[in-house]
């Protein structure tokens, strides 16, 4: 079984690498879905980035990490809410073949982060269950991604990838309220 920090570190590595290669391709194909998908892979790097260095830290260093973490889920989120509300006064379809392309990358890049880290899938410590927020979230980031691209083609409409954008925010939304609560309890 590999050691803790040697997991983590792989994760940060393949968040972080997949996070430059999905934000080019969003800004190239201008998708709305694949710039709040790509922000959760920079999320997700930062997040295990954060984590790794609070789990070697005393109680009230690690909830200071733990700002730090909410702060790292918070910040590209108003990065992707700007470029969302760009998008509605200059509307224009986004490339559906990249968004599919960039997509299935993202889901096998995020099914191995998974794989790797399930085992804190029910962790007690707020640190490990924000990695594992992380990745589940952009798990169902990039599904709703390969779903907007495929409504996409079907419709030729900006519409698909606008509103997948908006859930991918509001799922993030609903990670901080997660872990801000289990911060709250001390663990």
């Amino acid at each position: 079984m590999l050691k803790k920090n040697y997991v983590i570190s792989i994760v940060i590595i393949l968040n972080f690498f997949y996070f430059i290669v999905e934000l080019f391709y969003a800004h190239t194909s201008h998708s709305v879905a694949l710039i709040a998908d790509s922000l959760d892979f920079l999320e997700d790097a930062l997040t295990n980035f954060f984590a790794l260095i609070g789990l070697s830290l005393t109680i009230f260093y690690r909830k200071i990490i733990g700002y730090a973490i909410l702060t790292s889920f918070i910040a590209p989120s108003l990065y992707a809410l700007t470029f969302s509300i760009n998008k509605i006064f200059h509307p224009e379809v986004p490339d559906h073949h990249d968004m599919i392309l960039i997509s299935l990358g993202a889901i096998i890049i995020n099914c191995l982060c998974t794989i790797l880290l399930k085992r804190y899938t029910k962790s007690r410590n707020f640190l490990l269950r924000a990695i594992y927020l992380s990745s589940r979230n952009d798990l169902i980031g990039n599904l709703l991604v390969l779903l907007a691209a495929f409504l996409t083609l079907k419709s030729e409409s900006f519409l698909p990838d606008f509103l997948v954008g908006v859930i991918i925010l509001g799922i993030n939304i609903y990670a901080v309220y997660e872990i801000k609560t289990m911060m709250s309890q001390r663990r």
